[in-house]
């Protein structure tokens, strides 16, 4: 098992026809535990990336925020190393994910 990873930038993307429409997307930095929460996505079926964030000599909370969201095409190359979820109302999922490291 692989240590919390806490420099990291998790997204959350829609399967299917939807992973098209990027303004869905829901990104969140990781915590320094590791930990990432995300509130209020939409009942469904997802795929999650753990991905490295650029490394900032600022404030970390105001780098991750100043990140830009991927497309769909910046991302396919890595759909092997995303884990897929399934979003249930009123269920939490706690999952582990595989870092995905920056190029």
């Amino acid at each position: 098992m692989q240590p919390p990873y806490c420099n990291g930038v998790v997204l959350v993307v829609p399967v299917e026809e939807m992973k098209l429409q990027w303004h869905r997307y829901q990104s969140a930095c990781s915590y320094s535990t590791g930990d990432v929460h995300f509130y209020n996505i939409p009942p469904g079926d997802y795929r999650s990336f753990a991905m490295e964030a650029p490394s900032y000599p600022l404030h970390r909370a105001l780098a991750c925020a100043e990140l830009e969201k991927p497309r769909w095409g910046d991302l396919e190359m890595h759909e092997k190393d995303s884990t897929l979820i399934h979003i249930v109302p009123g269920k939490t999922n706690e999952i582990d994910l595989r870092l995905i490291r920056a190029r």
